[in-house]
């Protein structure tokens, strides 16, 4: 990964001998956006600081998206950003948010009860349905087998779209 991160930079810098086939020098085409020495002496720590050992270890799971993200998604899907919602809805969203992320959609069904509402068949089949459902993906997903197919599988599809790529744009 420290390779691929240098590779990035040393081609925005016109030094393509780390690249691989993405890059148009490899294809005997003319590179494009090639960044000024003193622009690329400048972004240097920045990949300086992308190639140290803590910050990598952390990539080592094969998580594909940071907790952070998963929660800010649960928000979004309940107040999206297209849309004006006030405050009291906000908030509620984000309760509601926090609730599913840290105990699943069965979670809710204990705030109903609290309140002195019981939850249908359907409700506690349906939340736990998701929950399971859940516990599984995130379990497959962190297989050591299946990371190592699905990265198989990325390496191995080569987009149909010449602009698709690193440095394409």
């Amino acid at each position: 990964m420290k390779k691929a991160i240098w590779a990035i930079w040393k081609h925005r810098g016109d030094d393509h001998q780390d690249c691989l086939d993405w890059c148009a020098s490899k294809q005997g085409k003319p590179v494009k956006n090639v960044l000024p020495k003193f622009v690329v002496d400048a972004i240097k720590p920045v990949f300086e600081a992308l190639t140290k050992d803590d910050l990598l270890k952390k990539c080592l799971h094969g998580g594909s998206q940071n907790p952070n993200e998963s929660f800010h998604h649960l928000i979004w899907e309940r107040c999206p950003k297209t849309v004006f919602v006030g405050r009291r809805r906000l908030e509620l969203g984000v309760f509601d948010a926090v609730l599913v992320f840290n105990g699943g959609e069965s979670e809710r069904l204990k705030v109903l009860k609290n309140l002195n509402i019981n939850p249908g068949h359907h409700a506690i089949k349906f939340a736990f349905g998701v929950d399971t459902n859940r516990i599984k993906r995130s379990v497959y997903g962190g297989d050591l087998d299946h990371i190592a197919s699905r990265r198989n599988k990325s390496a191995s599809v080569a987009p149909d779209d010449n602009n698709y790529c690193a440095g394409g744009f």
